[in-house]
Parts: structure tokens; sequence; C-alpha cells
């Protein structure tokens, strides 16, 4: 008869998230930030990059430009300057509410992971967000060079946060 061993198998260690003083984001919402691009497979450096494009971190921003639409359509908010056909769709589909800070901030995570899936490129993927997946379906690809130098700076950061 052959004995068999048990082994212990060590459990995941939960991974601790760090805020760094060299993010303009609250240490908080870095920390959910974070934790909610782990959660739907998004990269952190590159929302952070992103949320500072889109607000500098403002959580009070409200865009009223319209967009060649009537009085009130096309109106953008929050951090992740979310347009109001988005916003409603976060209470609608995922019961978040867009106008908080982490509800603004997840809905933003989940249009880019559904993006990461249907383009899996960067620069499609920032092309839908901002201007719609029918321009990233038709070939129109923005020039985000400003954007993704920042999710490297973003990423090193990230790292010097780890490492210390």
């Amino acid at each position: 008869e052959i004995e068999i061993e048990e082994i212990e198998i060590p459990e995941e260690e939960e991974k601790q998230y760090k805020a760094s003083d060299k993010i303009a984001l609250k240490p908080e919402l870095q920390i959910f930030t974070h934790e909610k691009c782990d959660e739907y497979g998004v990269s952190y450096p590159l929302i952070l990059a992103l949320m500072e494009s889109e607000s500098t971190f403002l959580e009070d921003v409200g865009n009223e430009r319209i967009l060649g639409g009537k009085e009130g359509e096309a109106r953008y908010y929050g951090y992740m300057q979310l347009s109001s056909g988005n916003i409603y769709k976060a209470k609608a589909e995922y019961d978040l509410d867009a106008h908080t800070p982490e509800g603004n901030i997840e809905m933003a995570i989940i249009l880019m992971a559904k993006y990461k899936i249907k383009y899996n490129e960067p620069t499609a993927e920032l092309t839908a967000y901002k201007a719609g997946e029918g321009a990233a379906d038709m070939g129109v690809r923005l020039n985000f060079e400003r954007i993704l130098r920042r999710a490297e700076d973003f990423e090193r950061i990230i790292r010097e946060e780890e490492e210390r």
C-alpha cells in the first residue's frame, strides 16, 4: 500500500493595498480603485491615468458641455466623467450610484473591463471609453500617448510603494 501524506496548502495571502502620497487621489479611494481593478481584471495604473485625464482626481467635476444634443443631454460627471447614459446604466444594470465616488469609479472600471474583453488593446479600449464603442468598432484610434505614459508613471509609483 502507498501512503499519501497530507500536504498543507498555504492559503493565499490577502493582498495588502497601499495608498501613495504621490497620487493626488484620496488614500481610501486609491485602495478602493485598486481592489476593484483587481476584481474586474483591469489595469490599476491605466485607470489612474484615465481618471487623472478625466477629472484631475477632483470629485465634483461636472462637464456641462453639450455634444450636439438638447439641453441636459450628454453631460459628464465625477472622477471618471461618466455620461448620463452610463450613470443610468450603472443604476439599472449594476445597482451602483454613479453619483458617489465609489459608484462612479466602479462603473468606469466595469466599462473598461468590457472594452478590455472586446478590444484587448489599450488604445482601442480608451477610444471606446472616450469616444464610444461605435468609434472603436469602426477602427478609430485616438491619440492617448499622454494617458499611456502616465499609466507607466503610475506603474512605477505603485511598484516603488510596494517595495517599501
